[in-house]
């Protein structure tokens, strides 16, 4: 993608909008390239890591080849160490399940359990009908 927009020379065309287009930095997912990246001081916040295959074709759409993560959640998931000014203490069930509370998200497994119990209900108003 990088190649792709110095391609295109995105970064020249927006230097003078309010809103540019800015190539984030990148990095191996390897534990040891990780923890190195996450040294790195950003000029900004920052909200997560974005994980994707690189010879995948995405189209707009859940996949499992892209994934997520805050990152505090480095460590816990991936065993990745990362500065103190980036931990939360926050454990990443604690933070799916808040997030799922405020969303209204199930899970599929949450979906398969209310299919059943929904499932079930009927059978028995079957029965009685």
């Amino acid at each position: 993608m990088r190649s792709k927009i110095e391609e295109l020379n995105i970064e020249n065309k927006n230097a003078k909008k309010a809103n540019q287009f800015i190539p984030l930095p990148t990095c191996p997912c390897l534990p040891e390239a990780m923890a190195e990246f996450m040294k790195t001081k950003f000029p900004y916040e920052l909200d997560g890591l974005l994980f994707y295959f690189n010879s995948g074709f995405y189209i707009s759409e859940q996949t499992p080849l892209v994934g997520w993560l805050k990152p505090w959640m480095l460590p816990e998931i991936l065993g990745v160490p990362i500065p103190e000014h980036l931990q939360q203490n926050q454990h990443s069930q604690d933070f799916i399940e808040d997030y799922n509370k405020t969303t209204g998200h199930l899970t599929s497994t949450q979906i398969k359990e209310e299919k059943e119990r929904k499932d079930k209900k009927m059978k028995r108003k079957d029965k009685k009908g």
